[in-house]
């Protein structure tokens, strides 16, 4: 069950006292209720608390949701922008799908995190602080963190944004195109718009003939709309394959959503799995091994639970790589290789441990991705918070903050950049930064109050630089002593005295602050409503 937030609670902060403590009590009767729900609050601090459109269509579908990175764009402006009204231009009908929207490639992506240039670069050192008898060597790929201010050309901070989370909001993106020709589909073929309580409306044949000229080579193996026997939630799911043997690939996506008041106040999730074969054994398990391929069976699984009212746009994505793959003829993909939570969500408390073994567990393997918005669609502003951890027994992870706001006019994209806990069971919160993070002498204890930051301003369509804060040695202390040398400007080679005595430029708390979670509040982040 989900939950329709009565009033974006990140606009609470500009209410009366009495009103915000009387509407954080309801947000959290509501969250006790449905066990988390599908979304949150979301929007920026415009405040736009009127319908902008009433039910006259019964639309029974998410309008306009969307999910991209903080910093992506379309055309020039904001991506979040641009693009939620295409989702509501097809579920309506007013838009058709064409090569432009919808692409096999992206559709089937394993979504496998990403890296920008300019992010983690295997440095080489020689005499190291942290141990002494390491006299040279290299650091391993994203050992250290955003090591230059630009990637050809563009912000790090954004170009490792999309590096990130591009796959994976991509194919978020293909689903819930999908699911919107569902939609329009299922207005042409029935009586009613949308099927009656309790029943379904099979649409796998139309459906395959839509999308026969625009998937080459893709199956369409059901495809479906059903009502809730109270109609109070519609569910939406199509299961595509493609590939024979060792390529062999299916994928579900499944869309429970459920309508409010209006057709722009809502909530509901949405669920993808990706079942195909993979060589590398540190993505499967040895007891999920493939009989007629001796390749491993593998999975690659999101939620998104989305909660939109009127303007503000609250999503929650959570991603993993899994061991195993949907059986044949499985009504529920997710179900069957994911745990879940009361709101059908990836449960991310629910890991493999180091065995390299399945047992049948429904837990992820690697590269869980968690992360969180609060958008205002009417002007892309709002917060973000994205983590990523490899296993899960790193048991620490790394974590991209963003405020994006729009002083005098210009949208300002503010992004913060540090280590965060164990992004199972993590609160999202930034806890410092380990400048030596897996390097000779790397201690945990060594979490330094100090975090990376860049300012960047949108400016004739491109993200530009305005502050950047992120240089330091990649030693325990962030600093470098006299005889330490590393590769400063990561161009592959290590000149004579290059890192010597090289300070931290790292960005710091101000104002007496003695962490950086308030710090980085404090200059105007708000931490979404869910992760």
């Amino acid at each position: 069950m989900l939950f329709i937030q009565p009033l974006p609670m990140r606009w609470a902060r500009h209410l009366p006292q009495p009103s915000r403590l009387a509407l954080t009590g309801l947000a959290a009767l509501a969250l006790a209720s449905c066990g988390g729900g599908g979304g949150g609050s979301g929007g920026n601090g415009t405040n736009n608390t009127s319908p902008s459109s009433t039910t006259t269509e019964g639309a029974g579908f998410p309008l306009g949701v969307v999910v991209h990175a903080p910093t992506g764009l379309s055309s020039g402006v904001s991506a979040w922008v641009a693009d939620s009204p295409v989702v509501t231009a097809v579920a309506q009908g007013r838009q058709a799908l064409d090569g432009q929207l919808i692409n096999a490639n992206a559709l089937f992506d394993p979504a496998h995190l990403g890296r920008a240039q300019c992010y983690g670069p295997a440095l080489t050192y020689a005499d190291h602080d942290d141990q002494p008898s390491a006299t040279s060597g290299a650091l391993a790929l994203e050992d250290v963190a955003m090591w230059q201010p630009l990637d050809s050309g563009q912000p790090c901070a954004a170009a490792q944004l999309e590096q990130q989370l591009g796959a994976v909001t991509r194919q978020a993106r293909q689903g819930l195109l999908l699911m919107a020709l569902l939609r329009q589909r299922s207005a042409t073929v029935g009586a009613a718009p949308l099927p009656d309580p309790g029943t379904t409306r099979e649409l796998t044949s139309s459906i395959a003939s839509t999308l026969a000229p625009l998937l080459n080579g893709v199956t369409v193996q059901t495809a479906s709309v059903s009502a809730l026997g109270d109609a109070s939630t519609y569910v939406y799911r199509m299961v595509l394959s493609r590939g024979t043997g060792a390529t062999a690939e299916t994928l579900e996506i499944r869309l429970q959503h459920t309508p409010n008041d209006t057709n722009e106040r809502f909530a509901g999730v949405l669920n993808v799995t990706h079942s195909h074969l993979s060589s590398v054994a540190q993505e499967g398990c040895s007891d999920t091994l493939d009989a007629a391929t001796g390749l491993y069976r593998v999975a690659h699984a999101t939620s998104m639970g989305y909660n939109r009212y009127d303007n503000a746009l609250t999503t929650r994505l959570r991603s993993a790589q899994f061991c195993g793959t949907a059986t044949a003829g499985s009504s529920d993909h997710f179900g069957e290789l994911v745990s879940t939570t009361a709101s059908g969500e990836m449960d991310t408390t629910v890991a493999l441990g180091a065995s390299g073994l399945r047992n049948n567990a429904r837990a992820w393997r690697r590269e869980l991705v968690r992360y969180s918005a609060d958008v205002d669609l009417n002007s892309g502003q709002g917060d973000h918070l994205h983590g990523w951890q490899i296993t899960p027994q790193d048991g620490r992870s790394r974590l991209f903050l963003a405020h994006v706001d729009q002083p005098g006019g210009t949208l300002r994209a503010q992004i913060f950049h540090g280590a965060g806990s164990n992004l199972s069971t993590s609160d999202g919160a930034l806890a410092g930064f380990y400048c030596n993070w897996g390097g000779p002498g790397a201690s945990l204890a060594a979490l330094r109050t100090a975090f990376q930051s860049q300012t960047l301003l949108l400016q004739n369509g491109a993200w530009q630089v305005s502050q950047s804060a992120l240089a330091y040695a990649p030693t325990n202390s962030c600093q470098a002593s006299h005889t330490m040398r590393f590769d400063v400007n990561a161009d592959g080679t290590l000149g004579a005295g290059e890192g010597n005595d090289a300070p931290s430029g790292l960005d710091l708390p101000t104002g007496g602050r003695t962490d950086v979670q308030s710090e980085v509040v404090e200059r105007g982040y708000w931490p979404p409503s869910l992760f």
